[in-house]
């Protein structure tokens, strides 16, 4: 998409917004709720922490998300999110954002088209715009065919996923909830709750293009799954499952992949239970033997991750995150309290702790705190 292009649109969407807004009650406006809908989501967030010469520095992130979706046919609908981003702080005159700059334009796009783009730099300051989702749903009976920019997430695991190789998150990632998406064709056949067949084309500016399949199906209590595909010109088979023994949760993941040659496997294992008084606890061991195939890497072989979660009250939720890394000893905990002030506004609080003997994965990182405010409209 062209500079002018994503101007003249992000401006158009924008003016929409408040037209929408203004007249939303109007009956020629309502009379077309069903065929389309407009929502947003405002947040904010402060991170407080060090640089590596232990000088301190704060970001402050400030993001309009507008999404836009509609249903103007019966088998046709379409999915339209914008994002318009606003960083402040001193963070951003750091030689280290600057090396982290550089370094995150040396990284082959995971995306075929650019649909970011920065509006303005000054100093301490970063204002950019980007289409988040971009996509349509063509359903017909059992077939559901989606084209656009949009999330293909096929893992199972919370901290670790060796099958999450489209829309990978890092296991110390603040927002979770943000991956970045993949523009490209997913076709879904459906045979009711008994089965799924997905088939996946992602075309590529870094690597050749992208071919993946995907076959699901639920036996007795687990969902069943077999993938294989060529992804960052790697090939890979694997095998995921998740289901209950009595009133604990179980998934698993394991990824074959064949990188000219030579074969590397990961495998991932995770159990939860919770308990009636809300207390939820679980557990994941990954191994990961490198490779390409996956954009996150790892310095170790061997990973623990544990999620200890509680309800304080019916607002208050306390979480906690360890990982630590079995190759290397070194460690990273999150403690995190979140409260739901009202039905559409959320805080969140939490810290972030890296321990470890330098040039350990988690030794050198520094540790931050951050404050975290959701506002849906």
């Amino acid at each position: 998409m062209m500079v002018s292009e994503l101007r003249f649109f992000s401006a158009a969407t924008l003016c929409f917004f408040f037209w929408s807004m203004t007249f939303s009650s109007s009956p020629a406006f309502s009379a077309e709720k069903k065929a389309f809908s407009l929502s947003g989501h405002y947040r904010n967030l402060l991170i407080l922490s060090e640089t590596a010469s232990d000088k301190s520095y704060y970001l402050d992130s400030n993001r309009i998300r507008i999404e836009a979706s509609g249903q103007p046919a019966e088998v046709l609908s379409y999915t339209l999110k914008y994002d318009n981003n606003l960083s402040l702080g001193n963070y951003l005159s750091t030689d280290e954002f600057a090396a982290a700059e550089g370094a995150a334009r040396s990284v082959p796009r995971q995306t075929y088209w650019d649909m970011d783009e920065e509006i303005s730099r000054r100093g301490e300051m970063r204002w950019g715009h980007s289409i988040y989702r971009a996509y349509i749903n063509v359903r017909h009976r059992s077939a559901d065919l989606k084209l656009g920019r949009q999330g293909v997430a096929w893992g199972r695991g919370w901290f670790f996923s060796p099958l999450d190789v489209f829309n990978p998150i890092s296991p110390t990632a603040i927002e979770r909830g943000e991956r970045a998406g993949v523009d490209g064709v997913l076709m879904e056949l459906s045979r009711g709750m008994a089965g799924r067949a997905s088939f996946l084309y992602l075309p590529q500016q870094s690597f050749n293009d992208s071919f993946a399949a995907r076959a699901e199906t639920l036996y007795h209590s687990y969902d069943l799954a077999i993938s294989l595909g060529r992804h960052r010109d790697v090939d890979f088979y694997g095998f995921d499952f998740s289901g209950y023994i009595g009133d604990a949760g179980f998934k698993g993941e394991f990824v074959f992949s064949d990188e000219e040659g030579q074969g590397r496997e990961s495998l991932l294992l995770s159990g939860n239970y919770t308990f009636e008084n809300s207390l939820y606890i679980m557990l994941e061991y990954f191994r990961y033997e490198g490779g390409n195939l996956h954009p996150i890497s790892y310095s170790g072989e061997d990973y623990a991750g544990l999620s200890v979660a509680y309800e304080l009250t019916p607002l208050i939720r306390w979480d906690n995150y360890l990982i630590l890394n079995l190759s290397d000893g070194s460690m990273f905990f999150s403690p995190a309290l979140s409260y739901s002030v009202r039905e559409n506004l959320d805080i969140r609080f939490g810290l972030q702790f890296f321990t470890g003997s330098s040039g350990d994965e988690y030794g050198d990182k520094k540790d931050s705190s951050y404050a975290e405010l959701d506002w849906y409209f």
